[in-house]
């Protein structure tokens, strides 16, 4: 799934965080009104952030890909 990893995504998660970084006092529902997306991602990438500094997906579970791209 390739909009998992498309650069506005990125973008948003991106946006998240300067947004939690430059107003702390913000609560996750101000930061999602902000942003133009969910409180639940917020509460992700927050976390995720703050627990790994990384805007990238986690690894994904399942059997390794059969055949080369």
């Amino acid at each position: 799934m390739k909009g998992r990893n498309s650069p506005q995504v990125k973008v948003m998660r991106a946006r998240i965080v300067l947004a939690a970084h430059e107003h702390p006092e913000w609560s996750n529902q101000q930061i999602a009104a902000h942003v133009g997306c969910t409180d639940r991602a917020v509460r992700k990438w927050r976390r995720r952030w703050n627990e790994s500094k990384s805007l990238e997906d986690l690894p994904r579970p399942g059997a390794p890909k059969r055949f080369s791209p």
